[in-house]
């Protein structure tokens, strides 16, 4: 399905990131993967996916800091010379209550969520153009609809992504280039494993499902925002939360 694409995939180390690597990888996408503290983790990655026949790149980014955005794109321009896919899955969510948020947490959220990915598409933009069907896919979060358990700073981040995916879906569709979100509920993740038991609950008896999502359940629904029979979508929000912001 992506064979011959290239795709840049934002704090793929570990947990859903690795996983959608792995997956673009699968359907034959060169796939780039980064990481800012877990080098070993990265480099273990691209081992499994070029054992497997695939081909893959570890590079590290701080998605905060323009200047390391600027160097993977260089880097990518340089050794593979073009960029179909972006997927913008850094991210930060450290639970706490308003009353308890401070600065500089709040701070943080908002570079990382939110800067970060301003910063890769604006300079991902001229690659992705020339690619001639360039795709991103920004990485919310049913929170970002809902509020929600890990609180205001982290559901501020991902609901602002949401108004950045739609002004650049219509910055840049003149450019052959769609923009797209996909919005989980909870995943089986280290992010939810430190929730309280109690909140941990709750979540589940307000989700139809009565479940947390699969890695694997969201990462296939990003792949397929990049299936080249599928190029009529963009500015849109994929939620994927087992029916928990329906109710």
């Amino acid at each position: 399905m992506l064979t011959g694409k290239v795709a840049l995939i934002t704090g793929s180390s570990k947990g859903l990131g690795s996983d959608i690597a792995y997956r673009l990888s699968s359907y034959g996408a060169s796939v780039i993967i980064t990481y800012n503290h877990n080098k070993e983790n990265a480099a273990n990655l691209c081992e499994t996916i070029m054992n497997t026949g695939g081909k893959a790149y570890s590079h590290y980014l701080d998605v905060t800091d323009e200047g390391s955005v600027k160097s993977i794109i260089d880097f990518i321009e340089k050794e593979l010379g073009r960029l179909d896919i972006l997927v913008n899955n850094a991210g930060i969510g450290n639970p706490s209550r308003i009353e308890e948020t401070d600065e500089y947490v709040w701070d943080k959220h908002i570079d990382i969520n939110l800067k970060g990915p301003f910063l890769c598409i604006k300079n991902a933009i001229n690659l992705l153009q020339q690619s001639g069907d360039g795709r991103i896919v920004n990485i919310s979060s049913v929170a970002a609809l809902t509020g929600g358990s890990f609180g205001p700073h982290y559901a501020s981040s991902k609901a602002g992504l949401i108004g950045l995916t739609k002004s650049a879906a219509r910055d840049l569709g003149k450019y052959g280039i769609s923009v797209n979100i996909v919005a989980p509920g909870p995943i089986e993740s280290e992010m939810t494993d430190s929730l309280d038991n109690s909140v941990l609950c709750e979540i589940l008896k307000s989700t139809p499902h009565a479940r947390f999502a699969k890695m694997s359940e969201i990462s296939e629904m990003v792949c397929q925002l990049f299936n080249p029979k599928i190029n009529y979508i963009t500015g849109q929000t994929i939620v994927v939360d087992g029916g928990r912001y329906m109710i």
